[in-house]
């Protein structure tokens, strides 16, 4: 997962290998929310699970949630679970996970 605090916008790319295997899943597998509430010179502090901290300006922190979807995909094909991959692609049934698992398959 690699994440980042652009033009008050929170772009998470779940699965950025994919730029080895097909430059044009790369949109896909990505999800872009509002930021502006982090304010400018906001930048991120700690990335885990489904949680990102983002450290203001001012110093304050702020938790901004991210899909657990994604993750939870990665961790099947890691274990080769991949009935588990389709069934939670179906379930889901969010373009960014269908992208994911074409890039890890």
């Amino acid at each position: 997962v690699l994440a980042c605090v652009s033009h008050q916008r929170l772009v998470v790319w779940y699965y950025p290998h994919v730029v080895y295997v097909d430059k044009d899943l790369l949109p896909k597998t990505q999800t872009s929310v509002d930021a502006a509430h982090f304010g400018k010179q906001s930048e991120i502090i700690d990335f885990q699970g489904s949680s990102c901290t983002i450290q203001r300006a001012d110093g304050s922190l702020l938790s901004a949630p991210v899909s657990a979807f994604p993750l939870t995909l990665v961790q099947y094909a890691t274990k080769n679970k991949w009935p588990q991959c389709t069934r939670l692609c179906r379930f889901a049934n969010q373009t960014v996970l269908w992208a994911c698992l074409a890039a890890i398959a």
